[in-house]
C-alpha cells in the first residue's frame, strides 16, 4: 500500500506532469500518517511496516456505522518493547546495543492496546494510554502513550463493517522542504521517476538545463533514532539512487558516479562548484589512506592498542573431552557450567551429575593480578601462575588428566573420560624474616559455601562424597574454641569477608574460620589412615605454615570434575603422581601439536598463538560418548555447535592437517541431518543441517549453508572420494532444502522471491530474509554442486542449476533494496549506494551485529559479488569510513588521527568477520595485513597464548566463552593466507601477504605442512637485501595447473631476475613469479634492483 508519487517527462518534452497516486487522504499539516508507507495486512483489518514506528494515533475508517467502541479493540505487533526500548534523546552506542532487536513480523505476537476509542461517525480513534499502566506495570519510568511496533489492526469479537482506510499517526510532523539537483551534464528534460517515501512530492521544477528543484513534504522529528526520515528515490533506466531528505542538513550530497550533487534549498552551487570544492578540499577515504601509508606490523598493531585491564581465564580439558575447568587468574577453578550438553548425550558421567548441583568454584583466595603465567613450551595446555604477597612467593602449576591417567603416546581419550584438575602450589618465603602463609580451600556449589572435611589420606569429603585430595595431608590438631573465633580483628573479619564474598585479595591469615573450613594449625608429618575413613576421622582442612627465611613448602591438590563414589576411583585419584602426569600430560599435547601445520615468522607472539591454538581446537572438539563423532563447540563452557563458526574451526583443523578430527565433526552433522529445525518460516526440518545431538546452538540460519559449504571444502583438502560418497545422499538432502523452501518464496514480496524464506540471523532473533544468509545458503548450494560434479552425481546438474536462479536472486533482489536505501557519505566528500543488512531495510539496520559484523561484506567474502568490483570497492570504502569506527557500528577512538590507523579495520568481534579475505580476493596486501594484525592485537593475551572473543565493551575490555576456538580459526586461517592461499580450483598463491619486513636481511618466515586443495605444501623464504630465497615443497597429489610465488622486497625494490634450481627463469612479471603447477620441491632465488617499485 505504498503511496508512489513520481515524476514522468511528457513525450514532447514541453513540461512535466505530476501524476500522484495516493491511496489514502492527506494528513494535517502538523500529523504524519505512517499508514501509507506500509503494507495492508492480508484480512484487511490493519497495516504492517518494514520498519518499527513509534504509533501514536491510529483512526479506522469504516465503510459503515462503526461498532460500539467497548466492542472493537487496537491491536498492535509484540516484540521486545517496551521492556527493551531506544532512547529518544541520543543515538545509543557500543558493544551491548548490538543484540538489540527491533521486532519482525513472524515470531511475535498480537497485544491488545490499552486504549481509549473514541467514536466520530464512520470512524473510530485510538489513542494510548501508558504503556506500563495496564499492560506491562512491572516497566518502571517508562509510561509511554504510544506503541513502537510493526503492525497495527482492529479487532472485534463481534461482527464489524469493512474497513476502508487505517491512518496510523507518529510523533512526527509533515513540513514543506526543498532541494536541488545539480548535474553535471544539461538535462533540459528531466526524465527521471521521482518517488518520496515517508513524505510527499509536490513539484520538481526546473532552475536551469543543469539544475532542478525538488519540492516535497519531508517528515520532521528530533529523535535520532526514528525511523520516520525521507527518502527521495530517483530513477532512470538502470540509474537509481536514494538519498535522506534529512542528510542534506549536513551539506551536499556528491555522487560523482551518477553526474548529480544533491543540494540543501539554501545552497545554490551548480554541480562544477561542488565538485571544485571536494577535489580541493583533498579529503581521501580511510581505505585510500592505507594505501598510501607503510603497512601495519604487528608490533606496530600490539603497540597501538591499549593493554586488557584484567587477565583472561586458561581451559584445561582433555583431547576431545566434555569435562573441562576454567582456570582463574587468580588460581580458582570453575566447572560444571555445561551440564545440559552432558546430559543431551548421556554418557558414564551424566548420573554424577545429579550427585552435586552445577557451578562449582574452588578457590584459594589469591589475587586476581598475577605477576607472571605462562604455558609451558609456551603452547602446551601446563599452566605456571607466579603471585607476590608479602614477601611470600606462590607458584601454581595445573593441567588437566584422566582419571585413570594419561599416557604421553596413548590414544584420543573417551569424550566422557573422568578428568581431574591437577595442581601444585609452591610457596617460598622470599624474605629474610619468618612469615605466615595460609592457602584456605574455599570450595562452592551453585554460588554457596559448602564445607569440606580431610581425612588422613587427604581425601577430600563433601558429606559422604569424595571431592578431591590434598597433599600432604593435613596433621590433626585441636579446633580453635569459640572464643578465640569471636575475637577476631578487623583484618581477620575482612580477610573472611573477602573470602566468602568472592572479593580478590591477599591470602588468609592463620587459624581463623574462612568460608565453613577451619584452617588449623601447623601442618606436620602425614598420618597414615584407611582411606575412605569414617566420618568422625575427618576433620576441617589444614593448610598453613610459618616459613623461614627462603623456605619453601609444596601441596598438591587434585580435583575430579564428577563426583566421585567408588573406592576404585579414589584409589585411582591416589594413584596420580603430580610429575609423572605432568610430563605425560606435556608429552601428550606435544606429539598432538606437532601433528598440525606450523607456523615461522619473526614473531613470537604469532608462532605460539598459532601452535597453541592447535591444541584450543582439539579440547573444544568435543567427542560424543560411544563413538568417534566430534561437536565442534566453539567456547568451551556455554557454547555450542554453532554451525557457521564451528565450521571456521573444521576448515582449520583440515588445513592444519587434521583429517580425522574434521570428518569426525562433519560426521556429527550428517548423523543428525534433519533432527532439529531452523528458527524462521520454514516448512520442514527435512534435510537441514544443523542439529548435533543436543550440542546445536544458536539456531543461526547461516548454520546450514556453512555446513554444506564445509562438507564440500573438506572434500577439497582431502580428496578423499569414499568419504564424499558416502556423505553424497546428506549433501543432497541438504541441497533440496533449500530448493524447495526456496520455491515457497515465488508467490511473496518480490524482494524476498528466490531466497530462502525470512528467519534468524547471529544472535539477532528477529526474522527477516538477511543478507549473510542468503550469501552463505548460495555458497553451501553452489559447493553442493561442484561436490556432487566430482562424483559425476545424477543430481549434480539440477543443484547446479538452483544454485545459479538463487544467486541471480540474491544479486537481483539486494540491487533493489540496495535502490531503495539511501546513499552514505564517504570521508573524500563523495557518496556511494549502500547496500542493507536485510531486504526490507531501508538504510542501515540498527547496532553493530546486524550493519557490520552481518552486513554487505559478506558478499565479498562468499564471492557472490565479483570482489574487485566498483560496488565491491564501494563496500570496503563504506566499512572502513562508516562502520568499523564509529558510534553504533564499531568501535570510537579518543583521537581520530591519532588511532584510525592502529585500531581501525576491524569489528567489536574482531576476528569473527573475515574482514581479511576481500582484501587477499582483491590482492591488497596492505589492507589485508591492517586487518589481520590490529584485529589479532585487539584480542590477544600473550601470557596464555589465546583470544578474546569480544576486545568489549572497548578496546582494554574482554567477554566471551574461551577457547574461541572459531574466532581464533580464522586468524590462523589469516596467518596461512600470508604464505599459502588457493586463488581458486587452478592456481596456488605462495607469499601473496608477506609482511615486507618479515623479509629483511636474516630473516626467515613460512609454513610448515600446510594442507591446500591440491596436497600439502611447505614453504620458507630467507630474507635479504638483493636477494631473497624460497624453499618450495609444492603439492603432489593433485596439483594446480600453476603456483604464482611473490616476492615483496622489504623496500619494495623491482623483481630484476630468478633462477629456479639454479636455472635462469623469464616467467616474472612485478613481484610475482609463476612457476608450473608440478613443480614440486624448488630454490626459488628472486633478485632485486637497487630502486623501490613504489608499490
Amino acid at each position: 500500500m505504498k503511496r508512489l508519487i513520481h515524476f514522468l517527462a511528457s513525450p514532447a518534452g514541453c513540461g512535466l506532469t505530476v501524476v500522484m497516486v495516493s491511496l489514502c487522504l492527506r494528513a494535517s499539516a502538523a500529523s504524519f500518517d505512517s499508514a501509507p508507507f506500509g503494507l495492508p495486512l492480508p484480512e484487511g483489518n490493519g497495516v504492517m511496516w518494514e520498519d518499527p514506528r513509534e504509533v501514536h494515533r491510529v483512526v479506522v475508517h469504516f465503510q459503515d456505522a462503526p461498532p460500539a467502541a467497548d466492542k472493537v479493540r487496537l491491536e498492535y505487533w509484540g516484540s521486545w518493547w517496551p521492556g527493551r526500548h531506544l532512547p529518544k534523546d541520543r543515538e545509543p552506542g557500543g558493544a551491548d546495543t548490538g543484540w538489540m532487536e527491533l521486532g519482525n513480523w513472524h515470531k511475535y505476537e498480537w497485544r491488545a492496546a490499552d486504549a481509549e476509542a473514541k467514536a466520530d461517525g464512520h470512524s473510530l480513534t485510538f489513542t494510548f494510554r501508558p504503556v506500563n499502566a495496564k499492560e506491562f506495570p512491572k516497566v518502571e519510568n517508562y509510561p509511554a502513550t504510544f506503541r513502537y511496533t510493526l503492525k497495527v489492526r482492529v479487532a472485534s469479537d463481534a461482527p464489524r463493517p469493512a474497513v476502508s482506510k487505517i491512518e496510523a499517526f507518529t510523533d512526527s510532523t509533515l513540513e514543506p522542504r526543498a532541494a536541488r539537483l545539480a548535474w553535471a551534464k544539461p538535462l533540459p528534460v528531466f526524465d527521471w521517476r521521482t518517488d518520496v517515501f515517508n513524505g510527499e512530492l509536490e513539484s520538481v521544477e526546473k532552475v536551469t538545463d543543469s539544475v532542478h528543484r525538488v519540492r516535497l513534504r519531508a517528515v520532521v522529528n528530533a529523535d535520532p533514532n526514528t525511523f520516520d526520515r525521507t527518502l527521495v528515490t530517483l530513477r532512470r533506466g538502470e540509474q537509481v539512487f536514494t538519498f535522506k531528505f534529512d542528510d542534506l542538513a549536513s551539506g551536499p550530497l556528491f555522487l560523482p558516479h551518477l553526474g548529480v550533487a544533491v543540494l540543501p534549498e539554501s545552497d545554490t552551487r551548480d554541480y562544477a562548484a561542488v565538485a571544485a570544492e571536494v577535489k580541493a578540499r583533498g579529503t581521501k577515504t580511510l581505505y585510500e589512506r592505507v594505501a598510501e601509508r607503510p603497512e601495519q606490523t604487528w608490533q606496530g598493531a600490539w603497540d597501538g592498542m591499549p593493554r586488557k585491564k584484567s587477565d583472561i581465564y586458561f581451559v584445561l580439558g582433555l583431547d576431545g573431552g566434555r569435562q573441562r575447568f576454567r582456570l582463574n587468574a587468580d588460581g580458582s577453578i570453575e566447572f560444571r557450567s555445561n551440564d545440559h550438553y552432558l546430559k543431551n548425550r548421556p554418557g558414564k558421567d551424566t548420573p554424577r551429575l545429579e550427585l552435586e548441583k552445577p557451578n562449582v568454584n574452588v578457590r584459594f583466595v589469591l589475587p586476581g593480578k598475577p605477576a607472571h603465567r605462562t604455558l609451558q613450551e609456551e603452547a602446551l595446555p601446563v599452566c605456571t601462575t607466579t603471585w607476590n604477597t608479602n614477601g611470600v612467593q606462590v607458584k601454581q602449576t595445573a593441567f588437566a588428566t584422566a582419571l585413570d591417567g594419561t599416557r604421553a603416546d596413548g590414544p584420543v581419550p573417551p569424550g566422557d573420560a573422568f578428568t581431574v584438575f591437577m595442581t601444585r602450589f609452591t610457596i617460598t618465603n622470599t624474605t629474610s624474616e619468618p612469615r605466615d602463609f595460609a592457602l584456605p580451600i574455599v570450595y562452592r556449589v551453585s554460588g554457596q559455601r559448602t564445607p569440606l572435611q580431610v581425612d588422613a589420606d587427604g581425601f577430600l569429603w563433601a558429606e559422604d562424597k569424595t571431592r578431591g585430595q590434598v597433599l600432604p595431608p593435613p596433621h590433626p590438631s585441636p579446633l580453635p574454641s569459640e572464643g578465640r573465633g569471636g575475637n577476631r580483628s578487623r583484618l581477620v573479619r575482612e580477610q573472611a569477608r573477602r573470602s566468602d564474598e568472592g572479593v580478590e585479595g591477599a591470602p588468609s591469615p592463620v587459624g581463623r574460620e574462612r568460608a565453613g573450613v577451619r584452617v588449623l594449625a601447623t601442618s606436620r608429618e602425614a598420618v597414615a589412615a584407611h582411606s575412605g575413613s569414617p566420618a568422625d576421622a575427618r576433620r576441617p582442612i589444614d593448610l598453613k605454615w610459618t616459613l623461614a627465611p627462603n623456605e619453601s613448602r609444596a601441596v598438591t591438590l587434585k580435583v575430579p570434575y564428577p563426583i566421585l563414589t567408588e573406592a576404585a576411583e579414589r584409589e585411582a585419584l591416589k594413584k596420580l603422581d603430580f610429575d609423572t602426569e605432568r610430563r605425560a600430560v606435556a608429552g601428550y599435547w606435544r606429539r598432538r601439536v606437532n601433528e598440525s601445520a606450523s607456523l615461522i615468522t619473526p614473531e613470537p607472539m604469532l608462532n605460539e598463538f598459532y601452535r597453541s591454538h592447535a591444541m584450543h581446537l582439539l579440547v573444544n572438539c568435543e567427542r560424543e560418548p560411544g563413538s568417534d563423532r566430534r561437536f565442534a563447540r566453539v567456547g568451551s563452557f556455554g557454547y555450542g555447535a554453532y554451525g557457521n563458526e564451528s565450521c571456521m574451526m573444521v576448515v582449520d583443523l583440515d588445513r592444519r592437517g587434521y583429517h580425522q578430527e574434521a570428518q569426525d565433526c562433519l560426521d556429527a552433522w550428517l548423523h543428525y541431518q534433519s533432527t532439529v529445525a531452523l528458527p524462521g518460516t520454514f516448512e520442514s526440518k527435512e534435510g537441514v543441517l544443523y542439529g548435533a545431538g543436543g550440542y546445536e546452538a544458536g539456531g543461526y540460519n547461516q548454520h546450514h549453508g556453512w555446513i554444506l559449504w564445509c562438507l564440500g571444502e573438506h572434500f577439497r583438502s582431502t580428496r578423499d572420494t569414499n568419504w564424499l560418497r558416502q556423505a553424497a545422499p546428506g549433501i543432497v538432502k541438504g541441497a533440496d532444502w533449500i530448493i524447495r523452501e526456496t520455491a515457497r518464496t515465488a508467490t511473496r514480496h518480490e524482494l524476498e522471491r528466490g531466497l530462502l524464506p525470512a528467519g534468524s540471523l547471529e544472535d539477532i532473533g528477529d526474522w527477516w530474509t538477511w543478507l549473510s544468509t542468503s550469501c552463505y545458503s548460495w555458497r553451501g548450494l553452489d559447493t553442493a554442486a561442484w561436490a556432487l560434479e566430482q562424483l559425476q552425481h545424477p543430481d549434480a546438474a539440477r543443484v547446479r542449476q538452483a544454485a545459479g536462479e538463487y544467486h541471480r536472486a540474491l544479486l537481483t533482489n539486494f540491487r533493489k533494496a540496495s535502490e531503495l536505501s539511501p546513499v552514505v557519505r564517504l570521508r573524500d566528500g563523495t557518496a556511494i549506494p549502500q547496500i542493507p543488512s536485510h531486504v526490507h531495510r531501508r538504510g542501515r539496520t540498527f547496532g553493530w551485529i546486524c550493519e557490520t559484523l552481518e552486513g554487505a561484506l559478506h558478499l565479498l567474502i562468499t564471492r557472490a559479488l565479483d570482489p574487485k568490483s566498483q560496488l565491491a570497492e564501494w563496500i570496503l570504502k563504506d566499512y572502513e569510513d562508516n562502520l568499523y569506527l564509529s558510534n553504533q557500528y564499531g568501535y570510537t577512538v579518543d583521537d581520530f588521527e591519532k588511532h584510525w590507523f592502529g585500531r581501525g579495520g576491524i569489528s567489536m568481534q574482531a576476528c569473527l568477520l573475515f574482514q581479511v579475505e576481500p582484501y587477499l580476493y582483491r590482492d591488497e596486501p596492505k589492507h589485508a595485513l591492517r586487518g589481520l594484525f590490529n584485529a589479532q592485537a585487539a584480542s590477544y593475551f600473550p601470557d596464555v597464548r589465546m583470544n578474546t572473543e569480544h576486545a568489549a565493551p572497548f578496546y582494554d575490555g574482554w567477554r566471551g566463552d574461551h577457547f574461541k576456538s572459531s574466532d581464533e580459526a580464522n586468524c590462523t586461517g589469516w596467518l596461512r593466507h600470508l604464505f599459502v592461499r588457493e586463488e581458486n580450483a587452478d592456481t596456488l598463491l605462495i607469499g601473496q601477504a608477506i609482511p615486507r619486513e618479515w623479509l629483511r636481511p636474516g630473516q626467515h618466515c613460512g609454513m610448515e605442512k600446510a594442507v591446500t586443495w591440491f596436497g600439502p605444501v611447505s614453504v620458507l623464504f630467507t630474507g635479504g637485501d638483493k636477494e631473497i630465497t624460497c624453499q618450495l615443497k609444492g603439492p603432489r597429489r593433485n596439483p594446480p595447473k600453476e603456483i604464482r610465488l611473490r616476492f615483496r622486497h622489504p623496500e619494495s625494490r623491482p623483481l630484476v631476475g630468478v633462477t629456479v634450481n639454479g636455472a635462469a627463469w623469464k616467467q616474472f612479471d612485478g613481484e610475482w613469479v609463476t612457476l608450473p603447477g608440478d613443480v614440486g620441491v624448488a630454490t626459488v632465488a628472486a633478485k632485486f634492483g637497487s630502486s623501490p617499485t613504489n608499490r
